[in-house]
């Protein structure tokens, strides 16, 4: 995918932005790296803006009108959706429902940045023509929520997996969980290359394919290493690789 330059000006016709979970490591790190169009991004803070209160998603959109939707905001982690069933539901689906019904009815090209956890972990290296079976709680209420981006007109689902090279936040990783996790600002730096465009609907964006434990090593060398057969209640999948190839082809034309 060829791009000049000056692209996210050239853009503008994109502006101003909505951003969701700006607080968060994709949030952050999206308009650090955007920063010279950081005055075209709004990004309120949970505090401010309630994505579950449709009406309020509404009033404020109504004021700035936004030209294009990013939406990354959600809860996250497998333990924490399993022990906030209905939070998760509340943000990661009702939440998700509000805005893509705001970005319907005003006609606005939605981002949603969805995981590799919608997959089982049976096989690995799963493609955007691979049928999603998610395990986890987390992994269906984003599955759930990508269904209800695909009644818009104009959406482009990304699934993806990240980490900051940073912090480990964690002091264990699983050494038989394989995954493509992509350093944080390498996956901004390739996402700016196609939220610009008019490319639409499911795509991967992700890292090579490695155990956890490979990646948490790397950040911080004392994380320890633990085995998913320990940790079975949790429903996390072994091999939830994701295959690049339909990305890589896009990067070419």
């Amino acid at each position: 995918m060829k791009r000049e330059k000056n692209t996210l000006f050239m853009y503008s016709n994109y502006f101003p932005i909505f951003l969701t979970g700006g607080r968060g490591l994709f949030g952050s790190v999206f308009l650090k790296k955007n920063k010279k169009i950081k005055k075209q991004i709004l990004a309120p803070s949970s505090s401010r803006l309630d994505i579950t209160k449709k009406k309020e998603i509404s009033q404020y959109l109504n004021k700035y009108m936004p030209k294009l939707i990013i939406h990354a905001a959600a809860l996250v982690g497998i333990a924490d959706c399993e022990k906030n069933k209905l939070l998760c539901k509340r943000i990661n689906i009702e939440g998700t429902r509000n805005i893509c019904s705001y970005a319907k009815k005003n006609n606005i090209r939605f981002i949603y940045i969805s995981t590799d956890y919608v997959f089982d972990g049976k096989k690995g290296n799963y493609s955007e023509n691979d049928k999603p079976n998610p395990k986890s709680i987390y992994g269906k209420s984003k599955l759930s929520a990508e269904n209800i981006v695909k009644s818009l007109n104009d959406y482009l689902i990304i699934r993806t997996s990240f980490f900051s090279r940073k912090k480990w936040k964690y002091k264990e990783a699983f050494v038989d969980q394989y995954t493509s996790r992509i350093q944080i600002e390498e996956l901004i730096s390739k996402i700016n290359k196609i939220i610009f465009t008019k490319f639409s609907g499911l795509i991967h964006i992700a890292g090579k394919r490695q155990s956890l434990y490979n990646i948490a090593r790397k950040i911080d060398k004392k994380t320890k290493p633990i085995s998913l057969k320990d940790h079975k209640d949790l429903n996390i999948p072994e091999d939830i690789s994701l295959n690049i190839n339909k990305w890589n082809k896009l990067l070419k034309k």
